[in-house]
């Protein structure tokens, strides 16, 4: 049995969204239940990554209730406007 249990399957968008993530200055870690945690500008919060027909696991979806729940922010990426958008950034062409 594995230790690490967030090891499922991968988004194939992934790997281009961080990259655009930390090309721009952020701060990626890998970490669960999501798929990461972003640090930008001082701050922290957890981010998913989805494909644009992705779904939260049951997990994900009550970690995403707690959050809501105390006022923590959660970000979804489904592509790289929801990286600028989440960050405050702007896009270049």
């Amino acid at each position: 049995m594995s230790l690490n249990r967030y090891a499922a399957r991968r988004d194939a968008n992934e790997p281009a969204l961080v990259r655009i993530a930390r090309e721009i200055g952020a701060q990626m870690e890998q970490h669960g239940p999501l798929d990461w945690w972003c640090g930008w500008r001082g701050q922290w919060f957890p981010v998913e990554i989805k494909t644009a027909k992705g779904k939260y696991t049951e997990e994900q979806i009550l970690f995403r209730a707690r959050c809501t729940q105390h006022g923590n922010p959660m970000r979804t990426w489904r592509d790289a406007t929801d990286i600028f958008a989440s960050l405050g950034a702007r896009q270049t062409a």
